[in-house]
């Protein structure tokens, strides 16, 4: 930092001599200032604590027609510490208005024998020959004087040490001493006790973010303290009130304040949190996180692309490299029914990159082919795959059903199995996956897919159909096989011509009364597949082409049974004929 360049002044015999000589000087020309008196210091105080900086500022005159090198170092130094810097640094620090000029060096009554970049106002003189006004530099020149105000809280000087001082400011040029001052001050020894307190604001992607902090002083003082070099919109509060920005100074990471009090609010602005994507494709893309500010919990956001449409929020997944990243919100910002925005939270940064990827779930191909199932789905993007059995299952026949295989683009695929559910950890397959199972029991089964998004597929399967003709209901069934199809089927198996024919002529055994009342009951929670299995799956045909016939067959029926069970019958059969034909 520029001001802040600090050294100890050794004392040495050659230092003795020349602060002699100085004195002896200064009584001999009995006045207070060695040279012009061209610097006059204004102290905000004369008495300071340990490591207080000093503050006030020093008011500098140049005459026009003086130009003072670029190079020239003003120095501020107390108690053998010194802070200095040079007299370019001072102006562009300082915001001075002095114009840049390059010319011979010169101030009144010092001799300066150089040239150069320098700072000063060019002085104006009559030509007497040509009757015109010349402007430039030199004794000649010399005119009008300019004030210039300098605040010494630029140089962050303080001294570490109790006792009476001499705060000494001078410029120097080439070892030629051009400007000197100084003043008195008092160092106690109560020390300068300070706390800070640094809350950040809620951050967001895209916005800038908001600091407070606060400095708690353990007396009256002025200080400085650190503060992001990108800060912005300072403002300062004094026991909530608001002080003017020309009681402090920004000098790059520091915060210098001039005013003095013991509890102060700091409240700034740093650069927003920037964020960058990549699209893969519609359902997958990459995430950028950065900022120069080291910021914690930043909300973060991103739209997802509604060619995925969907509004399972398990379907989209956020990962920062293999981890999956829990996300704190999902939007629906057009009503539109599907997700497209979701937001988490990044828990620091400078720099995140994240992997947005959509999964989706969805059926291709289910088929029943003698005692094997085969389905077939299409699962995009990467996750962990569940496929559920409403029916026992496993790799051998010990359960309903049999594990074939899992295959992706005809690769086998391992798997665990627990509980009746196949398990698949960071599944992913850019082709078709194909589940294939094998019936060992005359049972249905509900298979439900999991990845995202989610949906089920049914399968039943029944060797033979059966139907009895009876004339009494304590006689003993007669039961004829209606059909051998010699395979096992799905719920949509079909009769040939020949089989209905044959059925329609035959009557199904009445259902006896304590068998009723208790199916009947609840038949209306029963699933389609329950409902399949209650009435034989003969009958799905008659329903479904012959209604009316069928109609009148069952009221023949539940008019044969107990006036109860007609009842019941009556009910059932109805609701049974409408979950048919819808």
């Amino acid at each position: 930092m520029i001001f802040m360049k600090k050294e100890r002044i050794a004392v040495n015999s050659i230092g003795i001599l020349l602060v002699t000589f100085i004195l002896v000087a200064g009584c001999y020309f009995s006045c207070s200032n060695l040279l012009t008196g061209e610097i006059i210091l204004e102290l905000s105080s004369q008495t300071y604590n340990i490591n207080q900086i000093i503050d006030g500022t020093f008011q500098l005159t140049l005459k026009h027609g003086e130009l003072m090198p670029s190079n020239a170092v003003v120095n501020l130094s107390i108690d053998g510490i010194s802070s200095y810097v040079s007299f370019q640094e001072l102006v562009e620090e300082a915001s001075l208005d002095i114009p840049e000029n390059n010319s011979d060096y010169f101030i009144e009554s010092v001799s300066l024998y150089d040239s150069g970049e320098g700072f000063g106002w060019p002085g104006s003189k009559m030509n007497q020959t040509t009757n015109e006004t010349e402007y430039g530099f030199g004794e000649d020149f010399l005119g009008d004087q300019e004030i210039i105000d300098v605040s010494l809280n630029l140089f962050n000087l303080s001294s570490e040490n109790p006792g009476d001082y001499n705060l000494i400011v001078n410029i120097v040029y080439d070892d030629i001493l051009i400007y000197e001052t100084t003043e008195q001050v008092t160092i106690l020894g109560q020390e300068l006790e300070k706390t800070e307190t640094l809350i950040q604001y809620p951050a967001v992607i895209g916005e800038k973010v908001r600091w407070k902090k606060i400095i708690n002083l353990s007396c009256d003082s002025n200080f400085s303290t650190e503060i992001h070099e990108s800060a912005e919109n300072i403002t300062i509060k004094k026991e909530d009130i608001e002080i003017d920005s020309c009681f402090y100074s920004l000098e790059e990471d520091s915060l210098i304040v001039s005013d003095t009090g013991d509890n102060f609010e700091i409240d700034y602005y740093t650069e927003a949190p920037n964020i960058s994507e990549q699209e893969t494709d519609d359902l997958r893309k990459s995430i950028t996180i950065s900022s120069n500010t080291s910021y914690e919990n930043i909300t973060a956001y991103t739209n997802i692309n509604e060619v995925a449409y969907t509004n399972e929020s398990s379907a989209i997944g956020l990962y920062e490299g293999v981890t999956e990243i829990s996300i704190d919100s999902y939007n629906d910002t057009d009503e539109d029914g599907f997700i497209d925005t979701i937001y988490w939270t990044v828990d620091h940064l400078s720099e995140r990159t994240y992997d947005i990827n959509i999964r989706k779930a969805e059926l291709i191909e289910s088929s029943l082919a003698s005692d094997e199932w085969t389905i077939k789905v299409s699962l995009t993007g990467t996750g962990d795959l569940e496929i559920e059995s409403s029916r026992s299952i496993s790799s051998d026949s010990d359960e309903d059903l049999e594990i074939r295989q899992i295959e992706c683009d005809s690769s086998t695929i391992d798997y665990s199995l627990e509980d009746d559910i196949i398990s698949i950890e960071d599944y992913n397959c850019d082709g078709e996956t194909e589940l294939e199972l094998e019936f060992n029991e005359e049972v249905s089964a509900e298979i439900t897919f999991r990845f995202g998004t989610s949906f089920s597929v049914e399968g039943s399967y029944e060797e033979n159909i059966t139907t009895s003709n009876s004339d009494d209901e304590d006689e003993e069934d007669n039961e004829e096989p209606t059909s051998d199809l010699g395979e096992r089927q799905s719920s949509e198996k079909t009769l040939t011509q020949d089989t209905k024919q044959e059925k329609t002529k035959e009557t199904p055994k009445i259902i006896k009364q304590e068998e009723t009342s208790e199916k009947f009951d609840d038949i209306s929670n029963m699933s389609l597949s329950e409902k399949s299995r209650f009435i034989l799956p003969a009958f799905k045909t008659y329903i479904e082409k012959k209604k009316q016939e069928i109609d009148a067959y069952f009221m023949d029926l539940a008019n044969s049974a107990d006036p109860e069970i007609k009842k019941n019958l009556a009910v059932s059969i109805n609701k049974i004929l409408n979950a048919y034909s819808q």
